[in-house]
């Protein structure tokens, strides 16, 4: 039996410095991208992959953060 992996697509934005005209100034993109989809409940997860799933979340530093 193959396996199959899922890929879904997320839109993502990012901020990037932009010198202009002698002034620094911040863009915000919006762009799309594909990604595994292992079906974990965070996005961030799921580009992760990190095999010890849901253990590291413990000590994952990018979930503690945008959970407190």
């Amino acid at each position: 039996m193959d396996k199959c992996i899922k890929i879904k697509k997320v839109k993502t934005k990012a901020v990037r410095p932009i010198f202009k005209n002698g002034k620094w100034t911040m863009i915000l993109e919006e762009s799309e991208e594909y990604i595994q989809d292992l079906g974990r409940e965070k996005t961030i997860c799921n580009v992760c992959g990190w095999s010890t799933y849901p253990e590291c979340k413990k000590w994952c530093h990018i979930i503690k953060r945008r959970e407190s």
